[in-house]
């Protein structure tokens, strides 16, 4: 058992040790802003719908999501129950990219079945992991190990993928507060502030006695009330401006983050987080596998078993 532990812990620790190698390198070139454009471009179309979606749901998601949680916290019983069926943002196709990229790139998973991956490779280098892994029960504890990876990765990308959205509502807000110093507006309030705005400038170009006159007449006269017209198409503008906005927001948003140091602390965080996962999968396989014993751990047992 001790042997099996080690060789286990050795090839683990090869196999991180070249993630922390390769991350460095690939991580930068592909989180950056060149890269990140080219996986955009292949998927602009459907997310100038999808990502001002995200960006509209990111502060009721969070909001709702406190309040759930808080009445777990207070022992309300269907709190607990209802809050992993808050539904998140969907992801975009640059988002499902990305995610693909880092799960192939960086930490050597494959998509095509039958294919191995770097970390069987690592494992199977070890003449003593690779007669354990002749095993149906291994190659089955190896499957459920990438899965555990993926599900590290995609919970890393949720999570990355969240912050940018609730920066892209955070611009809103932003703009709300620039333009018409109100930071409780959304992208429909901005809609009709704008269509008011126009309505009124449209009623002081018209006034009867000259544009001067106009202005000082609507301030104290309230202006007519907008079109529904004027509504459409403002509206239409303001979404149209907001899928740009929280577009852009999604692409810099990784060669940001990389330039300023704070992407290489998440990747490292992330590699801690898959080496945790990749010990308790294994080790939990090791002391629950009352076949063990039957696997040869001497040199010279090995060289006998393959005669």
């Amino acid at each position: 058992m001790n042997n099996l532990s080690a060789a286990l812990q050795l090839s683990l620790d090869r196999y991180l040790a070249k993630r922390r190698e390769i991350i460095p390198v690939q991580g930068e070139e592909l989180m950056g802003l060149k890269s990140c454009w080219h996986i955009q471009r292949h998927h602009f179309l459907k997310d100038l719908i999808w990502n001002p979606l995200n960006t509209l749901w990111a502060i009721p998601y969070l909001s709702i999501r406190k309040v759930f949680e808080v009445g777990e916290k207070l022992g309300v019983e269907i709190a607990g129950t209802l809050l992993p069926k808050i539904p998140k943002s969907v992801k975009t196709g640059f988002q499902r990219e990305m995610e693909r990229k880092i799960q192939v790139e960086l930490f050597g998973l494959s998509n095509h079945p039958g294919e191995k991956s770097e970390l069987a490779r690592e494992l199977e280098k070890d003449e003593l992991l690779r007669l354990l892994l002749a095993k149906p029960e291994w190659q089955e504890a190896v499957a459920e190990a990438e899965a555990d990876i993926r599900k590290v990765i995609a919970d890393f990308c949720t999570t990355h993928n969240g912050f940018t959205d609730l920066a892209a509502s955070g611009g809103v807000l932003l703009v709300a507060q620039r333009i018409f110093r109100d930071s409780s507006l959304d992208i429909f309030g901005i809609a009709r502030r704008w269509a008011g705005k126009w309505a009124k400038d449209k009623a002081v170009s018209n006034f009867v006695f000259g544009r001067k006159l106009g202005g000082w007449f609507y301030q104290v006269v309230p202006p007519p009330a907008a079109t529904s017209k004027q509504i459409f198409w403002a509206t239409t503008f303001s979404l149209a401006l907001l899928s740009l906005f929280s577009t852009a927001v999604n692409i810099l948003s990784y060669p940001v983050q990389n330039k300023i140091g704070f992407q290489k602390k998440q990747m490292d965080g992330l590699i801690q987080a898959v080496e945790d996962k990749l010990l308790l999968r294994f080790l939990k396989n090791l002391k629950g596998n009352h076949e063990i014993t039957a696997i040869p751990t001497s040199p010279i047992a090995i060289a006998e078993s393959h005669p």
